[in-house]
């Protein structure tokens, strides 16, 4: 079952990633980066998937 917001929360994290790496200091593209990876522990294959896709 994929989870709606489980896919958001992942596509959210990944884009405040790519915006920290582009415009913020180290310390903001960390604790971006490890969003990024509770969401990706938290998400099914599925859900990852899904967010790829969207």
């Amino acid at each position: 079952m994929i989870r709606t917001s489980q896919v958001e929360i992942l596509k959210t994290a990944v884009r405040e990633l790519d915006a920290a790496r582009e415009n913020g200091t180290k310390a903001e593209m960390e604790r971006c980066l490890s969003v990024v990876q509770a969401a990706y522990r938290n998400a099914s294959d599925d859900e990852v998937n899904a967010a790829i896709e969207w």
